[in-house]
């Protein structure tokens, strides 16, 4: 099918047209003209305010499939990250079973190929995801595993890390490890601040994060492996990021869509669609979170999508399990709230070009010649959000009735239009 996208605002630093309006048709998945086009029996796409960019990526999307299908499946999973605007997403092996063998991650490759949205699978970490022992994290990289996790659960065998990541040096091996010490943790549901003495709800405190953060440091300073951080919620860790930096250490860290939006007073309404992991942490932590995106030393956004049925959430606060279902909502989650402190072009490096960056994968571009993988979008249009009109199974959406601005109006990808 060929497309021609009318007039469209092109956002890409590295395209020749970047900031320019333009006409692009796209001819058998490829950019063939970028200009003025007239195109006969192409499909023509076309809107009052019609923004491209490079097509967006996830990084930590929880898709429940294999083993929680009643909470997401992989192709529900991706419509979902298709309406969010996204062409790619790097999924959570946090499924039941987990995947840490190549068999799981053969099965995801298998059930993902010739989607209109890139799946790329991760791997566990640790063996049978308890911290003990290394996974096969060679074989499952060769069969596609793009880095290796144990998701939203912590490690803190500091023994697995230092040889995770001495092991990974040898096939240049990605480790994404949460930064949070158990122990501190104490299976807390809140941040400890002011918000918590007021509602007598365990706490969670941000000296857990800022412990992990140092000991993975320094053992990544040790090791000279690669490593990057996921889910930053705090200023501490900001800062001995920025520090590792400096120190020109293979590391690199994300921050999710809601840490940097709220904070912890959302609480105070009990909606368990705010009980996420890490949890929100008070004012000064999201502004530290916003600063570090704007510095450059938190790299990218990621929804931390975690889809839950309605058991696990419509019951007592302490009791709901943890995750908002927002990969649909991110853009405009983003636009919303924090387009007085990001740029509109910040928040597309941040979702589509950074977190490519880090992880080793091609980055599209919006030129003559390439092929199309574009997310189309519309700044200024009002979108409201409903049950009825979420792709995914689960509805654990803390929008639900709240009216955004920021509209993703389809991806292209592989010759496909998803709108």
């Amino acid at each position: 099918m060929d497309l021609l996208l009318k007039n469209a605002h092109i956002i890409d630093p590295n395209s020749p047209f970047h900031n320019k309006k333009s006409d692009i048709l796209i001819k058998n998945g490829k950019i063939a003209e970028i200009g003025k086009v007239n195109s006969k029996g192409a499909k023509i796409i076309e809107s009052k305010n019609l923004c491209v960019s490079p097509g967006w990526l996830d990084v930590h999307a929880n898709f429940c499939d294999p083993g929680n299908e009643h909470k997401e499946t992989l192709q529900n999973g991706i419509k979902s990250a298709a309406k969010g605007g996204f062409t790619g997403v790097i999924l959570s092996p946090a499924s039941n079973p987990i995947i840490d063998s190549k068999s799981g991650i053969e099965y995801i490759v298998n059930q993902t190929k010739n989607s209109v949205v890139d799946v790329y699978p991760t791997g566990h970490l640790s063996a049978k995801g308890a911290g003990k022992d290394l996974s096969e994290m060679f074989d499952m990289q060769q069969s596609g595993a793009i880095a290796f996790t144990d998701g939203k659960s912590s490690i803190n065998n500091t023994e697995l890390i230092k040889l995770a990541l001495l092991y990974g040096k040898k096939f240049n091996a990605l480790l994404v490890l949460n930064a949070e010490d158990k122990n501190l943790a104490a299976d807390g549901y809140i941040n400890e601040s002011k918000v918590s003495a007021q509602l007598g709800l365990k706490t969670r405190p941000i000296i857990a994060e800022d412990v992990a953060v140092a000991t993975n440091l320094s053992l990544l300073e040790y090791t000279e492996g690669r490593l990057h951080l996921n889910n930053i919620s705090g200023g501490r860790a900001v800062e001995l990021i920025k520090e590792a930096k400096k120190k020109k250490l293979n590391i690199s860290a994300d921050a999710a869509v809601l840490n940097l939006v709220f904070n912890d007073e959302e609480i105070m309404g009990f909606n368990s669609n705010f009980k996420v992991l890490p949890p929100l942490r008070d004012e000064q932590s999201r502004k530290a979170l916003v600063a570090g995106i704007k510095n450059g030393t938190i790299d990218f956004i990621t929804s931390n999508h975690e889809p839950q049925n309605i058991e696990n959430k419509l019951c007592e606060f302490d009791h709901a399990e943890f995750g908002a279902a927002i990969i649909e909502n991110t853009f405009s989650v983003l636009n919303t709230y924090l387009n007085k402190e990001l740029s509109l072009e910040s928040i597309i490096e941040k979702i589509s070009i950074a977190p490519r960056k880090v992880f080793g994968l091609e980055i599209p571009t919006i030129k003559v010649g390439e092929s199309a993988n574009i997310t189309l979008f519309d700044p200024s249009e009002k979108v409201v959000i409903n049950e009825k009109s979420l792709q995914s199974l689960s509805k654990n959406n803390p929008f639900i009735g709240k009216t955004l601005t920021g509209k993703v109006l389809g991806i292209i990808n592989h010759g496909k239009l998803s709108a």
